[in-house]
């Protein structure tokens, strides 16, 4: 479950508990609300975008979207893809390219001056750090 979903169920919870209370009119006039958010959200998560437009929201490669695409990692949202016609991507699918740059980013990084491994590179920051550390030695 979404935190979207999560949060439309205790809105429309709560609008149980107000309509319970005498206060109809106010209870719909959130379900009403409610639904448009539902509506804006699905409208949004079904926008396509182009490999680059993609790329540029999850911060990779292009090539890494036409991976991801080839590998059935995301779905290729064209219409009809076997006409050669641009690949697109929808954009609920962004995450799924961004956990690809941060998986890329945990390989096993080593000093080539040292020959040292420096473990999951998890966090740019410590592996900044260390590298201080070694110039500074």
């Amino acid at each position: 479950m979404s935190w979207l979903d999560e949060f439309v169920s205790k809105a429309r919870a709560e609008n149980a508990l107000l309509r319970k209370n005498g206060a109809a009119a106010q209870a719909d006039a959130r379900d009403a609300l409610l639904d448009d958010l539902l509506l804006a959200h699905q409208s949004r998560e079904n926008e396509t975008v182009s490999v680059e437009e993609a790329a540029l929201l999850a911060q990779v490669n292009p090539e890494t979207v036409r991976r991801a695409v080839r590998r059935k990692l995301v779905e290729d949202a064209r219409p009809n893809p076997e006409r050669g016609s641009p690949i697109l991507i929808r954009k609920k699918d962004i995450p799924v390219l961004t956990g690809l740059r941060r998986k890329k980013m945990q390989k096993t990084c080593v000093d080539t001056r040292t020959s040292t491994s420096l473990g999951s590179a998890t966090d740019v920051y410590d592996v900044t750090a260390h590298f201080q550390e070694i110039l500074a030695a």
